[in-house]
């Protein structure tokens, strides 16, 4: 199978696909989690951007909350403050990473540097069966799916969207 390589955004043709659908993304201030956001604001939801730390310089119009994902009572209070805000929720997407036990940190050190030993992505990317490693966006694109009206007989699954790297 040929590799196809990642759409640009402005390649995306994404307006309007979420309008009127209330959203809170965690994890939103970096990484996948801002990519979803964006993504979202683009596509016309209303967005809540939640991140341990305060998510900056979102475009649009975004309501930006600070709060820790391992803190129960932060999370419900994040997530009352955006119902009420937004008169009500649609979806998650939750793209927070956690790292506050000693095994997960000492597990994610070591997933770093295995990354970093392998040098360059062409060595990687045969790993997946499109050949390549995922690119942020493309992560996001599913979660739009999954977020839109397009899904709503999906419900209570795990996607995964990784290239089939979990078939390889």
């Amino acid at each position: 199978m040929q590799a196809h390589a990642p759409l640009a955004p402005a390649e995306l043709k994404v307006e309007d696909r979420l309008v009127g659908r209330r959203i809170i993304v965690t994890g939103a201030a970096s990484g996948v989690g801002r990519s979803v956001a964006e993504l979202f604001l683009r596509a016309g939801a209303r967005v809540a951007a939640l991140d341990r730390h305060r998510p900056e310089d979102l475009p649009g119009k975004v309501l930006c909350l600070e709060a820790d994902v391992t803190d129960p009572d932060a999370v419900e209070r994040a997530v009352a403050a955006a119902a009420s805000a937004f008169g009500g929720l649609d979806g998650l997407v939750n793209a927070a990473g956690i790292a506050n036990t000693g095994a997960y940190a000492a597990s994610k050190a070591g997933v770093i540097s295995l990354t970093r030993s392998l040098a360059m992505r062409e060595q990687v990317g045969p790993r997946y069966a499109l050949g390549r490693i995922g690119e942020p966006l493309e992560i996001a694109l599913a979660a739009l799916y999954l977020s839109s009206a397009e899904s709503s007989f999906v419900t209570g699954i795990v996607l995964a969207v990784d290239g089939g790297r979990s078939y390889h």
